[in-house]
């Protein structure tokens, strides 16, 4: 069987929280239950089930395609809904993050001029994961050969060929 790149959303039998994600498989129909965070508690205590929600080309233009779809899943709730474990929309904290992170409680509204030294070791790895997903998710083409891929390996690529690094556009 081929590998598969698809977006999912977990469930939970005995609770009516859920998840969006996306999955890009190493093993053919591994078993994967997404990578949570934030709420990690809730796979650990409750039971999840997965719902492949649709399968996409193996591919980087697959991958791609993967990314938004599961983006436009979660715009709709993204702190709407209770029920949502999602807590990153494209670059975005969710709001219970931000308040966690900020030791900020209630409807007070983040401070966006808190400097880095005031978060612990655990919230800058947090607040590091969702910046590396933010860079990584992002796809940029070349615009000489048409080579597509994230910012940091297209600079690479376009420097090994001489290719001026700023002849690209960012697809997604």
């Amino acid at each position: 069987m081929n590998l598969r790149i698809y977006v999912y959303k977990i469930t939970f039998l005995e609770v009516p929280y859920y998840y969006y994600g996306v999955h890009k498989e190493k093993i053919f129909n591994e078993e994967y239950f997404g990578s949570p965070v934030t709420h990690k508690h809730y796979w650990k205590k409750y039971t999840p089930q997965k719902q492949i929600l649709k399968e996409f080309n193996y591919s980087d233009e697959g991958w791609i395609f993967a990314l938004h779809c599961e983006k436009e899943l979660i715009k709709p709730v993204y702190n709407i809904d209770k029920f949502c474990l999602n807590e990153n929309y494209n670059g975005f904290l969710s709001l219970e993050t931000l308040r966690k992170s900020s030791k900020i409680g209630g409807n007070t509204t983040f401070n966006m001029k808190v400097g880095v030294h005031q978060f612990n070791s655990k919230q800058k790895s947090e607040f590091g994961k969702i910046g590396g997903y933010k860079t990584s998710s992002q796809k940029w083409k070349c615009l000489e050969t048409g080579f597509i891929s994230n910012p940091a390996s297209l600079t690479l690529y376009q420097k090994k060929r001489n290719i001026d690094i700023k002849k690209r556009e960012r697809i997604f």
